[in-house]
């Protein structure tokens, strides 16, 4: 009798650390989809931000084509 409850004990153990590795394997892939659709989405963002920034004239060299560059920024963007 000790030998078959020795077995199933060792059958429920290894069930078990099979269901919970493969629940780890399915969280790990659910992650890494969630930061696949996050690091596609920030890509998206940067490559709209940079044709903006390529829309943009060059800084100015005096003073008040600055503040008309800046106002300008802060109107568009903000």
């Amino acid at each position: 009798m000790s030998l078959l409850n020795s077995g199933f004990s060792y059958f429920l153990f290894y069930s078990r650390l099979g269901e919970a590795s493969k629940r780890l394997q399915r969280e790990r892939r659910d992650k890494l989809h969630e930061w696949e659709e996050r690091l596609s989405s920030f890509d998206s963002f940067l490559r709209k931000a940079e044709r903006e920034a390529d829309r943009l004239e060059p800084i100015g060299v005096d003073l008040e084509t600055v503040k008309r560059q800046n106002e300008d920024f802060e109107v568009r963007f903000f």
